[in-house]
């Protein structure tokens, strides 16, 4: 196998890991939803993603430094946005089609190329154009056919996709300085305490919520609970880990192609496993932003700074 070979069979790999995984995070999501709220189910992620990340440190000689080296404002800061952005998704995975929210999660450009111009003064060229107009139509049409002046609901998973893209962003920044797994740490163990925080101030003044009355869990229920939950821990790690690694063996466009077999692969999901139509406005616009996507993922350079 001479290297060329290698690099697509390890980019098969990574990227059927990253498909699996996000497929895992939504049906842990809903499965979870029927016995915890939103924020709970956020903590349990955090829960099980501090523990990979502490256990993938704790084999590294210098693992404690990558923890307590560099300043934690900017880990903060970074935490606080990234929570709001996963609360929001996860909410949206909870009670929205997951084709729709899989769709809308593509607009992401849209809030990159914004904060491009706002910090940078920095446009796309003609392409870049072209693929953020496509982009933008796609989801402007797609929210006019879920009436969403009436049903605000389905803001959601756009608020959603603006938080996670400043999140992205702010990762690129601090992973020039450290390691994935001290940042991955060092996030959870800021939002853990926050989530637990949120979850104590819901439940002062009042009787135990049903959502968490264990004592109503059959055996079975337990069973599941407990492989959701162990689910969504690994699998939530496991899908930045893999789509990082798939970035190593493959161009931005083979990325970029590859990574939009999730809609298809959750709208399947959405069918087989919680009834879930997919309706013709939905099909249509996520091809408007599909081809957008896959435009802006061609290779461009940026226009000069505007002055």
């Amino acid at each position: 196998m001479d290297r060329a070979d290698r690099h697509f069979s390890h980019f098969v790999l990574w990227i059927s890991i990253h498909l699996t995984a996000y497929v895992a995070v939504a049906i842990a999501i809903r499965f979870l939803a029927d016995h915890f709220g939103i924020v709970a189910i956020a903590a349990i992620r955090s829960m099980g993603s501090l523990a990979i990340a502490g256990a993938i440190l704790a084999r590294r000689p210098k693992g404690i430094q990558e923890i307590t080296g560099e300043s934690i404002r900017d880990d903060f800061q970074r935490s606080l946005v990234h929570l709001c952005g996963s609360l929001a998704l996860i909410w949206s995975i909870a009670e929205l089609p997951l084709a729709f929210v899989a769709t809308v999660e593509f607009s992401g450009p849209l809030f990159a190329a914004a904060i491009a111009w706002f910090t940078l003064h920095k446009t796309p060229d003609q392409r870049g154009w072209l693929g953020l107009g496509l982009i933008a139509t796609g989801v402007v049409l797609l929210m006019s056919s879920q009436n969403v002046a009436t049903d605000g609901r389905y803001l959601m998973p756009v608020l959603a996709v603006g938080a996670l893209t400043v999140s992205n962003i702010l990762l690129a920044r601090l992973a020039e300085k450290r390691s994935i797994a001290s940042i991955i740490f060092r996030m959870h163990l800021i939002q853990l305490p926050l989530y637990l925080l949120i979850i104590a101030l819901s439940f002062q003044g009042s009787t135990l919520p049903t959502m968490i009355q264990v004592s109503s869990w059959t055996p079975s229920s337990w069973l599941t609970i407990l492989g959701a939950a162990l689910v969504l821990s690994v699998a939530g790690f496991a899908t930045q880990a893999a789509l990082a690694n798939a970035s190593r063996h493959s161009t931005p466009l083979q990325l970029c192609a590859a990574d939009l077999l999730r809609l298809p692969i959750i709208a399947w999901i959405g069918f087989t496993l919680f009834a879930e139509t997919l309706s013709v406005p939905t099909i249509l616009c996520g091809g408007i932003i599909l081809v957008g996507s896959l435009i802006l993922s061609l290779p461009r350079r940026l226009a000069q700074p505007v002055s």
